[in-house]
């Protein structure tokens, strides 16, 4: 029961600290303001400073062989997650917009923010490392397939000026410095090099600051949402338990008959059975996606993941 027990205690600590951005944003501590500016410190330093010393701090460092496997299996994964959300968007009798908006709700979990926290609690640094190699695919998903999604319309919108902005949207993506602490981590193990020196610790060091800042940013954010609002549309509690309870399961299953790699297959397990992207909500509003129902989603998924995250820790043991 430790994996279980690692889940459902990494996911009540994260609880509180959530909580506690929610009270410092009722209290005036936090605003939108400072929530940017400390997302943006989180997102582009604290995480790629984690991500890097999953490597440099590492004992033992997987092989060539086990790093293809990650990136094979990821893949397959994130096909097998798009044709579900396509599936399930589909039997929603609704208009093109939302339910492109729902696809993307069911398809993209927040590796990032909680993810790679959850990671670390559950599995070590040998999990982060999993975690930012599995991301690579996982972004080229969100830039292509999702962007896809969110411009959903009746009637299309084929039109060249989107898909050049969604390319290039897509290529920013792949050299933002999350993603180049990803290449770098794959160059570091490809090239067996550790440091539990000064660069380790030094990275190690600013790392640990990405699960505070980023649960303190999601607590904020949470607490100007209407919750009455929140609560009211039906669409997005039918994309919430996909996205929570049916995509990890469907992927456990699916891939567990043919995945020998233990580790490997409950790291991309616990990635898929992640809350919504907290980037959707800047999506839609990039690409003109439904922002109610992505911000009800978001909020759904993000409270329910406190119980569902440690449930769904209980097919790994």
């Amino acid at each position: 029961m430790s994996i279980f027990v690692s889940a459902a205690n990494q996911m009540a600590i994260l609880f509180v600290v959530i909580g506690l951005g929610f009270f410092a944003r009722k209290r005036g501590m936090m605003d939108d303001g400072f929530d940017k500016k400390l997302s943006a410190v989180v997102i582009n330093i604290c995480m790629p400073a984690l991500i890097v010393a999953s490597v440099l701090t590492s004992d033992s460092l997987p092989s060539t062989n086990t790093l293809l496997q990650i990136l094979g299996w990821s893949t397959v994964a994130y096909l097998m997650i798009i044709g579900i959300a396509l599936i399930v968007g589909h039997l929603i009798r609704t208009d093109a917009r939302r339910r492109g908006t729902l696809e993307y709700l069911m398809t993209f979990g927040n590796v990032g923010f909680i993810g790679f926290p959850v990671l670390h609690a559950i599995f070590g640094a040998q999990g982060v490392l999993y975690g930012a190699v599995l991301n690579i695919p996982s972004t080229i998903f969100t830039w292509s397939a999702g962007v896809m999604m969110l411009c959903a319309r009746d009637g299309g919108d084929g039109s060249d000026s989107m898909l050049k902005a969604q390319l290039k949207q897509m290529a920013k993506a792949l050299i933002c410095p999350c993603m180049i602490s990803c290449y770098v981590a794959l160059a570091l193990v490809l090239l067996h090099v550790t440091d539990s020196g000064f660069f380790g610790s030094t990275t190690s060091l600013i790392g640990q600051m990405t699960t505070p800042g980023a649960m303190l940013v999601i607590g904020s954010s949470l607490a100007k949402l209407p919750v009455k609002q929140m609560l009211t549309n039906v669409s997005p509690y039918i994309g919430s338990a996909v996205r929570l309870i049916l995509v990890p399961v469907a992927v456990y299953f699916g891939l567990g008959h043919f995945i020998s790699n233990q580790l490997l297959l409950g790291v991309i397990t616990m990635c898929v059975a992640m809350p919504a992207a907290s980037s959707g909500t800047m999506m839609c509003i990039d690409y003109g996606g439904d922002l109610k129902t992505m911000t009800q989603g978001t909020f759904i998924t993000t409270v329910a993941s406190m119980g569902t995250i440690p449930a769904v820790s209980l097919l790994l043991i």
